[in-house]
């Protein structure tokens, strides 16, 4: 049997987030909470980290990060 994963991305969390902040969804943002914080969290975690990747990996990253954003409507 074959299986489709449709767990979000954290670009797609990013923009489901922000709708949820324009359209003023307090009680769903509250229940989201750790969801939020964890983005921050692996955030830093990410900026931490980056001394110590390679050119490969922090072209890697770029990348994602780049698409990720754009998912988000935002432009790198």
């Amino acid at each position: 049997m074959r299986t489709i994963d449709m767990t979000p991305t954290w670009g797609e969390i990013g923009l489901l987030t922000w709708r949820l902040i324009v359209s003023q969804e307090i009680p769903a943002l509250q229940a989201y909470r750790s969801e939020i914080a964890r983005a921050f969290a692996m955030a830093e975690a990410l900026n931490q980290l980056g001394a110590q990747l390679s050119e490969q990996q922090l072209g890697e990253r770029d990348r994602i990060i780049s698409a990720e954003m754009r998912k988000q409507g935002v432009q790198p």
